[in-house]
């Protein structure tokens, strides 16, 4: 098994999900349209799929959510659905016809309240962090800063393709099939007791928090920031010189304690994963094959309650 198997911790997991645009290329580099299609293609994936959407951050060339999701097939199908269309229809704005993505999404559990804190913080420090704007706040792309500080409402449009291209086809030109899809946001797993005015202010504090500490190290290291406008006048096909290639982690934990348990549990996952498959491929097995809950079988259907695939 040469890639890391889906493992569901428990239901109603909360993850951060991250992908990254192939060779590092800024083919999300923030613009009007680029930006409205990116929300509109969030929007409208949030209203098929029941994922519960925390925060995001989109930069030029990757982005983070921290979700939650009742069960893996549901994440999955919502990043399909997600990427797919954002590389269609980002790529086909900036005219990029190659592979969008440079391999399949990243999906880390949070598995306590202090992790997901320091998650949240990482999240919302994009641009920042990567000396592009002096504050979260100013990032040209898409942005949930404003909808988490101050309630401001995210909206995107979702262009109807089919429906367009049939009104050209039958020679009504220039008409435009379009929904506006709103980004709602859900408090963090934790926050939902806190009242919206208090949620507002704790996300408050983080951002000013990132701001001051932005500040500081800019000073520290005798540094300016890009900008907005110049992020913005940047290439989509440009790569940087340099790109983060370490491993993501197993989870993210606040204690050895934490992560050992994580550990543990998805190390008996994998072995019963292991014997399952061997089973199913060899064919030595009167009866059944047993696969663990929430897994994707080789060549068979998601398995949600621990199915029971008859042998053949």
């Amino acid at each position: 098994m040469s890639r890391k198997l889906r493992y569901l911790p428990r239901p109603d997991c909360t993850f951060e999900v991250v992908s990254k645009v192939i060779h590092g290329r800024l083919l999300m580099r923030p613009s009007a349209e680029t930006n409205s299609i990116i929300l509109g293609v969030l929007g409208r994936a949030l209203a098929l799929f029941p994922v519960r959407l925390h925060v995001f951050a989109f930069v030029s060339n990757h982005f983070h959510l921290i979700a939650t999701t009742p069960d893996f097939l549901t994440l999955s199908s919502f990043m399909c659905f997600l990427c797919g269309n954002v590389a269609r229809r980002v790529g086909k704005h900036v005219g990029w016809r190659e592979r969008f993505w440079g391999r399949r999404f990243s999906a880390t559990p949070i598995e306590d309240d202090m992790a997901l804190r320091r998650r949240i913080r990482y999240v919302l420090s994009h641009g920042c962090k990567e000396n592009l704007v002096l504050s979260p706040r100013d990032w040209p792309g898409p942005n949930c800063i404003g909808a988490l500080t101050r309630g401001e409402r995210l909206t995107g449009i979702w262009h109807e393709q089919e429906r367009e291209y049939d009104s050209r086809k039958n020679g009504r030109t220039g008409r435009e099939h379009v929904i506006e899809y709103e980004v709602r946001l859900e408090p963090p797993p934790g926050w939902e007791e806190l009242s919206e005015n208090e949620r507002r202010m704790r996300f408050e504090r983080i951002v000013c928090d990132i701001e001051r500490e932005t500040a500081k190290r800019l000073l520290r290291e005798k540094k300016t920031v890009l900008g907005p406008r110049r992020v913005m006048e940047q290439s989509p096909f440009s790569m940087p010189a340099q790109t983060k290639q370490s491993p993501a982690p197993p989870c993210h934990a606040s204690s050895a304690r934490a992560i050992k348990e994580y550990l543990d549990g998805y190390k008996e996952f994998v072995a019963a994963y292991r014997e399952a498959s061997e089973r199913l491929k060899t064919g030595e097995m009167k009866g059944a094959v047993i696969f663990p809950e929430h897994c994707f079988p080789p060549g068979l259907p998601y398995t949600e309650d621990g199915v029971v695939l008859e042998s053949s």
